[in-house]
């Protein structure tokens, strides 16, 4: 991917591979280049120096989907987010607390473990649920 995005820019290969974390793939490049076309090398890094490890590209799309004109949403949302989380978390709270702002959201963020999925969410949502973060116990 990164080779296919910067054929010619051997630099911004070096450069955003050394940002990259265990476990991510081509489809975080992929994603990125697709949802921020104007976004230069450094805008990128930036964005994948927020990511944890084993980030996905979907989790990219997710929050670009949700968050199509805030990208500070994005950075801010990405930047709690822990090891391991996939776009369903992104998915689940978007359907689950459609209400909540963007501090909500990342709230809940900093609560989950790693490797969360969004099946729980989607669990704790059914038998607890809240019209708003400050009536979380």
């Amino acid at each position: 991917s990164l080779a296919k995005h910067y054929p010619d820019e051997l630099w911004a290969v070096r450069e955003l591979l050394g940002v990259m974390k265990p476990g991510m793939d081509g489809s975080v490049i992929e994603s990125l280049k697709r949802n921020y076309k104007n976004f230069s090398v450094p805008d990128v890094k930036k964005l994948l120096l927020l990511m944890p490890a084993f980030t996905s590209g979907t989790v990219i799309d997710s929050l670009a989907k949700h968050y199509p004109d805030e990208l500070w949403a994005v950075r801010e949302l990405l930047g709690v987010m822990k090891p391991g989380m996939d776009d369903s978390v992104i998915e689940s709270l978007k359907r689950n607390y459609k209400n909540f702002s963007v501090p909500d959201v990342k709230k809940l963020l900093l609560l989950m473990p790693a490797f969360t999925s969004g099946t729980v969410i989607d669990s704790l949502a059914k038998h607890y649920p809240v019209s708003g973060i400050d009536t979380l116990p």
